[in-house]
């Protein structure tokens, strides 16, 4: 069970413990969430009525025994006298009430759809920067943009490798693309040892690195496109030139599920916006330094 389920279940608890006199004429309630049978199979269309017995009181407090609820929140429901006209009993749940709405508050996933969707014209902007989807692509275009890309992933992963808290570590090793960029280099002998970095956007915390990963782990599933284009029209063979954008292969799509399951869970509603922001910001270094490369 979740802290939103929990906090429904003391909301009920506070309808059949609060004293009658408290309500004066409300008399009926209702209660919204899931009714389950023996088996956890959900029964269609339910309903509930309920009594202000201690029972029931007794019965719902009971059920709050669950985990994501923090220790002093338990602690106080589990010593509650809940007699139907204790008054301290009722004040303490109201506490717990606004205690868990804040939870609820801090814990809520974050809106990837409209991180999605209110960076879709920035995404757009750095594809016509990259026009390596072009009929006429020659080698020397090729390896012109796949130097400047180098810059690009060398600085992201530079500052990410000792910048990112630990939990974002394993995402960030299980990722890295630069020695892919490399081998490609090496195969049409190009130098990028003196290649410049990008000046990237500053990011102080972990919404604004998770946003700026957005944009980066993002390029990877255009990648794949791009990767089947550049083979046809360079004659490239596995091996041969083409490491970068094909990437993890087949793994691409799953590990960009993965990373935005974690971007969604770990990163609270309430900071999506500092998400787009810093993702916005990012697309904006990415283009600039990627439309130098056509100069």
């Amino acid at each position: 069970m979740t802290a939103r389920r929990l906090l429904v279940v003391l909301s009920a608890l506070l309808l059949v413990s609060v004293p009658h006199s408290l309500f004066s004429q409300a008399v009926t309630g209702s209660i919204l969430g899931t009714v389950t049978d023996s088996t956890g199979a959900v029964v269609a269309n339910a309903k509930v009525t309920t009594n202000r017995s201690n029972k029931l009181a007794s019965s719902l407090i009971w059920t709050a025994m669950i985990e994501n609820c923090p220790d002093e929140v338990l602690d106080q429901a589990r010593t509650l006298d809940r007699s139907p006209n204790n008054i301290r009993g009722t004040r303490v749940l109201l506490r717990l009430q606004a205690q868990l709405q804040r939870l609820l508050a801090e814990h809520r996933d974050m809106d990837l759809e409209q991180l999605r969707r209110e960076t879709l014209t920035d995404h757009h902007a750095v594809e016509q920067c990259v026009p390596l989807m072009d009929q006429e692509l020659d080698v020397d275009t090729y390896v012109s943009y796949l130097l400047k890309l180098h810059g690009m992933i060398a600085a992201w992963e530079e500052w990410a490798a000792p910048n990112a808290p630990a939990w974002i570590q394993p995402l960030l090793a299980a990722r890295r693309r630069g020695q892919l960029l490399m081998l490609d280099l090496t195969w049409f002998g190009a130098d990028a040892s003196g290649e410049a970095r990008p000046a990237l956007p500053e990011m102080t915390d972990a919404a604004g690195l998770l946003g700026a990963m957005y944009v980066m782990e993002g390029s990877t599933l255009g990648g794949q496109l791009i990767a089947r284009h550049v083979e046809v029209a360079l004659g490239l063979a596995a091996g041969q030139g083409n490491a970068y954008f094909r990437g993890h292969n087949e793994r691409t799509g799953q590990l960009w599920k993965e990373f935005c399951d974690a971007l969604r869970t770990k990163v609270p509603e309430s900071e999506t916006a500092a998400v787009i922001v810093a993702a916005k910001a990012m697309f904006g270094v990415f283009g600039s330094w990627m439309r130098m490369a056509s100069k």
